[in-house]
């Protein structure tokens, strides 16, 4: 990924398992600002910005770890950071430990998260 920003909600728990590609598993904002608006998001906000990648699939295997509400409300421009496909039989991933925390500046190259594959743990880089 190209992206940068903060860190505004990671959206799993380290430890989250069966994670399907393409679910969202973080939200990054470009202005530090507007991190505190997704306090309490949960990713069922009516109002949808372009995700980091295409979905592949439209069912998440776990619930967010993030607590209820927010559907409805209007969040600042923001990107989804969906769970990547890190191997070619990849279909779903564990989120093993989160290298970045909310309020975490983020660039390119910079690894998110350690992700396990169906064959490996591999790092989730920017």
């Amino acid at each position: 990924m190209q992206e940068e920003g903060y860190v505004a909600k990671l959206l799993f728990d380290e430890g989250a398992k069966d994670v399907i590609l393409g679910t969202p598993v973080a939200i990054l904002v470009e202005d530090e600002a507007d991190i505190a608006a997704f306090a309490n998001y949960d990713g069922s906000s009516a109002a949808s910005t372009p995700s980091a990648a295409p979905a592949e699939s439209a069912a998440p295997a776990s619930t967010p770890s993030a607590p209820a509400g927010g559907a409805g409300k209007s969040y600042p421009e923001h990107i989804k950071l969906e769970m990547p496909n890190l191997s070619p039989t990849m279909e779903k991933g564990n989120l093993q430990k989160w290298l970045k925390k909310v309020g975490d500046e983020v660039a390119p190259g910079d690894v998110l998260a350690a992700i396990e594959t169906d064959k490996a743990t591999v790092d989730f880089e920017m």
